[in-house]
């Protein structure tokens, strides 16, 4: 039980510092990962509308799409934060 809780701790520090490292490089190119967003959601969408054509392999291009729009809402979730203070 003790090891799990280290592991749980350790892990969530982990995390923590990589945000914290991660979020400095975001808000210095905030525009570049905006746009970096932007077209990871168009390519995303585009995925989604080869399903029709492709559909014995529909439940792996819908993962793909869908872990593709999530990288998008966090790339544009931590940028916007950047932009909203740039333009005070």
């Amino acid at each position: 039980m003790l090891n799990k809780l280290l592991v749980l701790l350790l892990s969530n520090a982990k995390q923590d510092f990589a945000f914290f490292y991660y979020r400095t490089k975001l808000d210095g190119q905030c525009k570049k990962w905006r746009l970096f967003a932007d077209i990871l959601d168009d390519i995303a969408k585009g995925i989604e509308l080869l399903v029709p054509y492709f559909s014995s392999y529909s439940v792996i291009i819908l993962c793909i799409s869908t872990t593709m729009k999530s990288i998008v809402g966090v790339a544009g979730g931590a940028t916007r934060t950047a932009l909203i203070h740039h333009q005070v």
